[in-house]
């Protein structure tokens, strides 16, 4: 027996209405499974561990070049986590101290300095958070420049 719909429609690595004309996946096909990309919207199914609107990048947690994406180190899950929070609490003090600006009742060049030295650590927080790979010692920087800015 033959079904109909399978009839119509369209071949692995493509997607649309066979009907009126099936188009070709815009994905890396070294990073998808199965048919390539959903038939319907042509979205790219990637390969677990793969991720990006084409499949061609590692997932978060994955390491390696693509397209050999292999999971991490058991302890880059306890780092990671560290990281998210370094930067949440990075993103809290960059909207705490966005409204500050030197001039009315900053004149004291003490409390200046201290805004300066703030904005100077937060800079480097901000550095070290997007350089990868994160080392245990840069987390550690990380955590002693959010204290001291407190």
């Amino acid at each position: 027996m033959c079904n109909a719909a399978a009839i119509r429609q369209c071949p692995d690595r493509t997607y649309g209405d066979a009907g009126m004309g099936c188009r070709a996946c815009d994905c890396d096909f070294r990073g998808t499974e199965g048919p390539g990309c959903d038939k319907t919207s042509g979205r790219c199914l990637c390969r677990p561990g793969l991720t990006g609107p084409r499949c061609d990048q590692c997932q978060r947690g994955y390491c390696d070049r693509y397209p050999v994406c292999v999971a991490c180190h058991p302890c880059f899950q306890a780092y990671d986590a560290d990281l998210q929070e370094q930067a949440l609490r990075l993103s809290s003090l960059r909207n705490a101290t966005a409204t500050l600006r030197p001039g009315h009742g900053l004149e004291d060049p003490r409390l200046a300095s201290r805004i300066r030295d703030a904005k100077s650590k937060i800079e480097q927080i901000q550095a070290i958070l997007r350089s990868a790979p994160v080392t245990e010692q840069e987390v550690a920087q990380v955590a002693n420049a959010i204290f001291s800015i407190r």
